[in-house]
């Protein structure tokens, strides 16, 4: 298979829609009293979620290892292994992350996330995230809250790769040849659910990995496989955080659930003054000035905006924010306002959580 057309395929289309776990014998329990003179044989033909092992007891002075009288035992036992972790309601950590990056003709950023559970998170994302340390987790949890799987995989499909990729190597040989000017990179990776070790299983683009590793290059194909299962029809999700938004106290009732647009940084001053949304003028104005649009939503609680979610290039939705914030005066007894810049609003495409247009303002 060409991985790199499969790669680009897979990947555009659908945004712009441990070492231990590898060594089956780490951790393994072994029953007192066994010791140098005791023989260990796993038997992998076990299928009841235990491995049964075979004890044989020598005599250490008999150096014949055909001898006859070895007393010999079989005993049942759960085997603790590092594998990956099975996922709860509260707990499903990425454990493969896929994304494309070009920085040819401005920045691009897509990626897809897949978690222990199998859920499937594909979106399209800004540089203030990607390139922040666990920036991905932070995505994630969003994208959680906030939104729908793009697809489901089968837990067996994600073990077994993942299981092959914690065999490869640390030091495993590589090579990094030239292939291509201005596509970018398309990166595959494996996150080592006990260590944290990032393992590259391939990269391509301007540049490509290539090994003669037996097992990188079987991580390689299995992720090929993963990643051909994933079907579609798929919406395009753009998500960004942390970028062009501040935040307002309102201590009234009425305004709750607005959700405006502003075609200039003077309306929406006007606007805010108007009816008691307290908007740090001087803060907001270096942002907002130049803006030509700026979108309104009045939360329901006292939470800060942490940016917006775009789904199907329709539904546009600011974001809450997931973080605690340390006490904040100006926001006791009041609710919160988020304010978000947009450039690529256009009248009667967008509509909120709710469905309903946004509207601009005056």
């Amino acid at each position: 298979m060409n991985r790199k057309r499969l790669i680009s395929g897979l990947l555009a289309a659908a945004v712009l829609m441990s070492a231990a776990a590898c060594d089956r014998n780490t951790g393994r329990d072994v029953p007192a009293g066994t010791g140098d003179d005791t023989v260990i044989t796993e038997d992998t033909a076990a299928t009841d979620g235990t491995i049964k092992v075979t004890i044989a007891e020598t005599d250490s002075a008999d150096t014949d290892t055909d001898a006859t009288d070895a007393a010999t035992t079989d005993i049942d036992i759960v085997v603790t292994t590092a594998g990956l972790p099975a996922p709860t309601g509260e707990y499903d950590p990425i454990v493969f992350v896929y994304t494309y990056t070009n920085m040819a003709w401005g920045y691009d950023s897509r990626c897809m996330l897949v978690t222990a559970g199998g859920e499937v998170y594909v979106f399209s994302d800004s540089p203030v995230v990607s390139m922040m340390y666990n920036g991905r987790y932070i995505e994630l949890e969003y994208l959680k809250e906030y939104s729908e799987p793009t697809w489901q995989l089968d837990r067996e499909d994600i073990e077994e790769l993942y299981d092959v990729c914690c065999g490869v190597a640390p030091d495993v040989e590589t090579d990094n040849v030239h292939v291509a000017y201005d596509c970018g990179e398309y990166r595959f990776t494996c996150i080592e659910q006990e260590t944290g070790r990032e393992i590259t299983v391939f990269v391509d683009g301007n540049y490509r990995m290539e090994t003669d590793d037996p097992t990188l290059k079987k991580a390689q194909e299995l992720s090929e496989k993963l990643l051909s299962s994933i079907g579609g029809p798929r919406e395009d999700i753009k998500l960004n955080l942390y970028s062009n938004c501040i935040s307002a106290p309102y201590g009234g009732t009425e305004l709750i659930g607005t959700h405006l647009v502003f075609d200039s940084f003077d309306k929406l001053v006007e606007y805010c003054e108007d009816n008691g949304i307290e908007l740090d003028e001087d803060a907001a104005r270096e942002l907002l000035e130049e803006a030509s649009y700026i979108m309104l939503q009045v939360f329901d609680t006292d939470q800060r905006i942490s940016g917006a979610l775009i789904t199907g290039d329709k539904q546009l939705q600011l974001l809450p924010s997931l973080e605690e914030y340390e006490y904040d005066p100006a926001y006791d007894g009041k609710v919160g306002v988020g304010i978000w810049r947009f450039e690529g609003f256009k009248e009667d495409r967008y509509v909120d959580e709710n469905g309903d247009p946004w509207v601009v303002y005056g």
